[in-house]
Order: C-alpha cells, then sequence, then structure tokens
C-alpha cells in the first residue's frame, strides 16, 4: 500500500543533461528499423484477422483513409513499448547504468538529521531519526520522508548528475504533522542530498517553519535483507 501511494504522487524530474533526448531518438530509430522488419508479419496478421472480424476491415480503411497505415501504426506501437520498458526496467540495467550514469535511489533509506533553529534568540540543537523512501523511474521520481511526528512528500525534483559534488538529489517538499498540538501543521523545505557512494546520501536542509529550522542528514539505503541489531 505504501508503494502505491508513492507511486501516484510520482512527477517528473529534471535531469541536469540531454540524455532523455538521446535515449528518445534511439529508441525512434530502432522503432522504425524493427517496424520495417515486422511490417509484413503485421500486415499478413492483419488480413487474417480481418477475414474473420469485418469491423476491423473497416476500421483499417478508416485509418488509411486518415493517411495513418499499419507501417506507422506498427511504429508507433514498438515506440510506445520500447519508451514504456525502458522507463520501467531497462534503464536500471548495469549496462545502462554504465552508458547513462543516471544513478538508481529506489529504496528506503534510513538514518538521521541535526536540526538547529533559533528561539528567543538562542540556538536549540535537536536530533532525530528518519526514513526516506524514493520511487523512481526513467522519467518520473517520488520522495517521502517519515519522522517520529510528521511527514513530507516531494514537490519538485532535480537530479544533479554533472556538478564538481558529484550526484546531488535536490528537491522541495510539504511536510505535514501528525501532532494535533502542532502550533504549524503544513510547511514547506528543500533537501539537498549528495550520494556518497552507492548506499549513502549525505547533505543539507532547511526549512520555511516558523521559526526557520536547518540541519544535516545522513542516510543508509536498506535492503531488505539487511539484519540491524539494537542494543539497550
Amino acid at each position: 500500500l505504501h508503494f502505491f501511494n508513492l507511486v501516484l504522487f510520482m512527477k517528473n524530474y529534471g535531469l541536469s543533461n540531454d540524455k532523455r533526448k538521446t535515449v528518445l531518438l534511439i529508441i525512434f530509430v530502432v522503432s522504425l528499423i524493427a517496424g520495417t522488419y515486422l511490417y509484413p508479419l503485421v500486415n499478413k496478421f492483419l488480413a487474417y484477422v480481418c477475414e474473420t472480424v469485418f469491423s476491423l476491415k473497416a476500421f483499417l480503411k478508416d485509418w488509411e483513409y486518415l493517411g495513418l497505415f499499419s507501417t506507422q501504426i506498427t511504429v508507433f506501437v514498438i515506440f510506445n513499448f520500447l519508451t514504456w520498458i525502458f522507463n520501467n526496467y531497462l534503464w536500471k540495467m548495469w549496462l545502462f547504468q554504465k552508458l547513462l550514469k543516471v544513478p538508481d535511489l529506489n529504496g528506503k533509506w534510513e538514518g538521521g538529521y541535526e536540526s538547529i533553529r533559533e528561539v528567543d534568540g538562542k540556538p536549540i540543537q535537536t536530533t532525530g531519526t528518519m526514513v526516506l523512501s524514493i520511487t523512481q523511474t526513467w522519467n518520473k521520481m517520488a520522495c517521502q520522508s517519515s519522522f517520529s511526528k510528521s511527514e513530507s512528500y516531494s514537490d519538485v525534483i532535480y537530479l544533479d548528475i554533472d556538478g564538481p559534488q558529484g550526484v546531488v538529489l535536490k528537491f522541495t517538499y510539504t511536510n505535514k504533522s501528525h501532532d494535533v498540538t502542532c502550533n504549524l501543521a503544513e510547511f514547506s523545505g528543500y533537501n539537498e542530498l549528495r550520494l556518497s557512494d552507492k548506499n549513502t546520501l549525505t547533505g543539507t536542509y532547511y526549512t520555511k517553519r516558523i521559526p526557520s529550522t536547518r540541519g544535516n542528514l545522513l542516510l543508509i539505503r536498506r535492503s531488505s535483507n539487511d539484519v540491524i541489531n539494537e542494543t539497550t
């Protein structure tokens, strides 16, 4: 259920280069080539089906009247199929990870934060634990953070893979409190997280709550096979 909730919140995210355009161009060329070779098979199949389904034959004639032929439809179907496959699965494969260098951030990132805010001119420092859940495809992403008394959902996401710091995940978010005694039930903020290694995110954040807060984050991606030993 949690996964499907994140999928509903997924939005297109920005990328710091034009690799998406390059991928679409390659898929289009592959679709044209594949469509040329598959067209005879598709044409024979449609002819066979039209012998039993007369309404389909009339439907195809209408499309041809509009200037759309089975070759174009074949290329269109192949293009959309390959785009869907790449967007959801292929981009995460080892080969494409090496070529495109767009990291797969999917997973549950657990860790903590240290925060500082000023009250009556005096700095107050607090620490806590959090979980960042990321759902990502080639084009879309959602980041949801869970705290002891609140949760936040990403609004605008940008993935910088060409900067001097390496891969940096940047996103604005809206935080909603579960604490009925909280004076501010909702506020916005900004996270900037650097991918230190494959399974570690470190960075900073700030919020627009009153008083405003800022701090540091350290998150480690956990797999379903991890065993975490807790001591008391």
